[in-house]
C-alpha cells in the first residue's frame, strides 16, 4: 500500500491527478500514517482541511518539482497558448485563421468603401433660379428685407441710447449734493 501512496503522490507532484484521486490520497495518506511522508500528509490535511500551514519541505520539494518541470525540454517547447498544438489541431486552426482574416479584410474593405463613397455633398437650395432677371428680383426683395430688419434695429438702438441718456441724467442730479 506504500508504493501505491508513493505512486499517487508522484502523479500528484507531476500533475497527473484528478481531483476525486487527490481526494482519494488524502483518505489514504490519513489512514496509514507513515513516518517517511508526515509532510505529504500535512500538505493534504493543509489543502482539504485548510487547518495547517503547508510546511516548507513540501513547499521546497513543490517549488523544486515545478522548476524540474520548466526546464524540461517538453515545456520549453510547448507554447502556453498554440494554435498548432498537435496535427489534428493544425489544419482547424488554419481554417480558423483563414476565416478570421477573411472577416477582418470584409469589414476593413466596407469601412474604406464607407468613407470613399460618403462624400459631403453641398445642400442644394430649395429652389434652383436659372433666369437672370428673376435672380436679381429675388435678390432684391432679399436686399429689401435686410434693410427694413436693420432699420428696425437701428429703431430699437435709438430708444435704448434714450432710455440710458434719461437714466444717466436722473443719477447725476441724484448724485449731486
Amino acid at each position: 500500500m506504500n508504493k501505491e501512496v508513493k505512486e499517487r503522490l508522484k502523479d500528484f507532484y507531476e500533475g497527473k491527478t484528478s481531483l476525486k484521486e487527490e481526494h482519494l490520497l488524502k483518505d489514504m495518506l490519513s489512514r496509514e500514517p507513515d513516518d517517511e511522508l508526515l509532510s505529504d500528509q500535512a500538505l493534504f490535511e493543509a489543502l482539504y482541511d485548510h487547518t495547517e500551514e503547508i510546511p516548507k519541505e513540501v513547499s521546497d520539494r513543490l517549488a523544486a518539482s515545478l522548476k524540474q518541470y520548466q526546464e524540461t525540454s517538453a515545456c520549453r517547447e510547448t507554447p502556453l497558448y498554440s494554435l498548432q498544438s498537435d496535427a489534428g489541431n493544425s489544419q482547424r486552426s488554419k481554417k480558423l485563421i483563414y476565416w478570421i482574416s477573411s472577416i477582418a479584410a470584409v469589414g476593413l474593405l466596407g469601412i474604406g468603401l464607407f468613407f470613399a463613397t460618403n462624400h459631403h455633398a453641398e445642400p442644394t437650395p430649395p429652389y434652383a433660379v436659372t433666369d437672370p432677371e428673376e435672380a436679381a428680383v429675388i435678390a432684391g426683395e432679399a436686399l429689401r428685407q435686410v434693410s427694413l430688419n436693420l432699420n428696425k434695429g437701428i429703431a430699437q438702438m435709438q430708444a435704448v441710447q434714450q432710455d440710458v441718456q434719461r437714466s444717466d441724467q436722473i443719477l447725476k442730479s441724484s448724485l449731486k449734493f
